[in-house]
């Protein structure tokens, strides 16, 4: 006969969370100490509004085209070519949409130049809440010199790959 263990008995209990707060944290990696889960969820916070700020940017200073080929390039990945049979437009057409084009010796226009100006704007305008004031003046210090194409790739892609 089979010697049976007193360690099943504990099998159906919880755990206490004290008791796994105490192990190191490569101990367990299945579970998220308490350290860890709050610099997740201060990183999902901070994420959150990020892209709350971005987004009420991108609607209130973009066209409608703009909107849509920003965010096929940069949220999806999808290349000018691509967008461009999609949309039944030509690729140079795209990539005036998002970075402008010349006229009288001056670039105007783009997607990415108006994103630019809209969160310096929005980092200046005193009828917004204070902590939306404060990501946009992180996010237009951030973006100070100009918001190219691998900025805001580098933008796009950081967002995206947080939980």
């Amino acid at each position: 006969m089979l010697h049976e263990s007193h360690d099943h008995d504990r099998r159906g209990e919880a755990a206490d969370p004290n008791e796994l707060d105490s192990l190191p944290e490569g101990a367990c990696p299945w579970y998220e100490h308490n350290a860890g889960r709050a610099d997740r969820e201060l990183r999902e916070d901070t994420v959150r509004e990020i892209v709350d700020v971005l987004a009420r940017v991108i609607a209130s200073e973009l066209t409608p085209r703009q909107r849509e080929i920003l965010l096929l390039y940069y949220a999806t990945g999808l290349s000018e070519a691509r967008i461009a049979t999609i949309l039944g437009i030509s690729q140079p057409t795209v990539s005036q949409h998002l970075t402008g084009k010349l006229r009288n010796g001056r670039k105007v226009g783009g997607a990415l130049r108006k994103l630019r100006k809209g969160i310096g704007q929005a980092a200046a305008r005193t009828d917004l809440p204070v902590r939306e004031r404060q990501v946009a003046t992180v996010l237009n210090s951030l973006l100070r010199e100009s918001l190219t194409r691998r900025t805001a790739s580098a933008l796009f892609e950081s967002l995206n790959s947080c939980p």
